[in-house]
């Protein structure tokens, strides 16, 4: 199923631009000061070699960075207090709806500015491109996982099994 996905998504190909990018771009890259936000360590991801790290690539792709880190942080919530593991499955449905809430949000502000900017024509025409760079970041992170902490493994690998269904 997931192979299926990932080929419908590469099927079509929308117009946009390439360029630098940040390379790994997530929450924790994120800093908030006096209500504006400062983004850090442009080295892009350590498992990238230097001349991949400078290659031109879709924007998106640091969108479906962002988008993998909401799901860390819904998952890392579970797996790093007790209190709230204990309570998961109360608490699951509000995670989730966070989750999604702030997803939309985050695609919506990015999509007036994108498309103000001219980086792409529509949302929609991008978003199988979007979903398939946000595939390609969980493979990743499951790589990474499984060779620094294994026990977070389960948060990209919930996430492919979302994508295949």
């Amino acid at each position: 199923m997931l192979l299926r996905r990932i080929e419908a998504s590469a099927a079509t190909v929308p117009g946009g631009i390439k360029t630098r990018r940040h390379g790994d771009y997530h929450l924790g890259q994120v800093l908030v000061r006096r209500n504006d936000f400062i983004l850090v360590d442009f080295e892009g991801e350590p498992g990238r070699t230097l001349p991949e790290r400078r290659l031109k690539h879709s924007p998106l792709t640091d969108v479906a960075g962002m988008l993998r880190s909401f799901a860390y942080a819904r998952r890392a919530a579970t797996l790093r207090n007790p209190q709230v593991a204990a309570q998961n499955g109360r608490l699951e449905p509000h995670l989730e709806k966070w989750e999604q809430q702030t997803r939309q949000t985050f695609i919506t502000a990015y999509d007036e500015v994108a498309r103000a900017n001219g980086l792409y024509e529509s949302l929609e025409a991008v978003e199988p491109l979007l979903q398939l760079f946000e595939i390609e970041k969980a493979l990743y992170e499951v790589r990474y996982e499984l060779g620094n902490r294994p026990d977070w493994a389960s948060i990209p690998l919930r996430s492919l099994i979302a994508f295949a269904e």
